[in-house]
């Protein structure tokens, strides 16, 4: 190989890596933005073109988000508190995780 080359596809490489770890973080964000959504409402969350894959559904409650967070824990093999005693308990365990990231703002 020629230095050329070497450098050529050192820099691709470093390009690649940029690529992939912009896009992991775009998509942790709008993973955010919908858990902020879905824990300030009511009603229905619309989900991110980006997640619809992911989730399987255009719009999602946050009952329908925990569900679906219990379950893609458990097809990825890490349920750490969310499977140790069932979906019932799994799911107030990732309730209270996600409330926990919610900063309340003292209106003093």
């Amino acid at each position: 190989m020629t230095a050329d080359a070497v450098a050529s596809n050192f820099l691709g490489s470093i390009a690649q890596d940029v690529v992939e770890r912009w896009d992991n973080t775009n998509t942790d964000n709008l993973r955010q933005a919908l858990e902020s959504c879905l824990l300030l409402t009511d009603s229905k969350c619309n989900v991110p073109d980006r997640l619809q894959k992911e989730f399987g559904v255009t719009q999602l409650t946050l009952g329908q988000y925990l569900l679906k967070k219990v379950a893609q824990g458990r097809r990825r093999g890490f349920c750490g508190p969310y499977c140790s005693h069932g979906l019932k308990t799994g799911t107030r365990a990732l309730t209270k995780s996600l409330l926990s990231r919610v900063t309340t703002v003292s209106p003093w």
